[in-house]
């Protein structure tokens, strides 16, 4: 029994440092450190970008960067194919929306293009919400380029 709460317990610490909220880019680097596995930096890649998009946009693109770096990497393991893949496609779509904010939207259209390609590639209908907020993006990109 005792073993059994332990390792429930170890599970519960373990996610909650993946799927955190991260206010600062210190917190996503003392996470980053913290996790041992590929996928769960990924997934601390992205969270960090998402959530520092309005509070450190270098730091957001930077860490958007490296999901996307990290995404390709980690979608070679059958796996965690479409998840990898998935996780990528948010930080292209975050990367997107940071330049937009900066008004960069021409350096914005081909990451939003990219994330659409990408979550269509799943075949997965979880994603098409997500493909219809990314063609939502788009036509707002496109429409301030004019």
């Amino acid at each position: 029994m005792r073993r059994i709460i332990t390792w429930a317990l170890a599970f519960a610490l373990s996610i909650s440092t993946v799927w955190a909220q991260y206010s600062t880019a210190e917190e996503v680097e003392s996470a980053l450190n913290q996790a041992k596995k590929d996928q769960d930096k990924l997934k601390i890649y992205v969270q960090g970008a998402e959530d520092l998009k309005g509070s450190n946009p270098q730091k957001s693109i930077e860490y958007s960067n490296k999901a996307i770096e990290l995404s390709q990497k980690v979608s070679k393991v059958f796996k965690l194919r479409g998840f990898a893949r998935a996780l990528g496609a948010d930080a292209y779509t975050t990367k997107a929306l940071v330049l937009m904010n900066q008004e960069k939207n021409k350096e914005a259209e081909p990451l939003i293009a990219t994330a659409i390609k990408v979550r269509k590639g799943l075949n997965k209908k979880s994603q098409d919400v997500k493909i219809a907020r990314n063609y939502r993006l788009l036509g707002f990109c496109i429409e301030k380029q004019r």
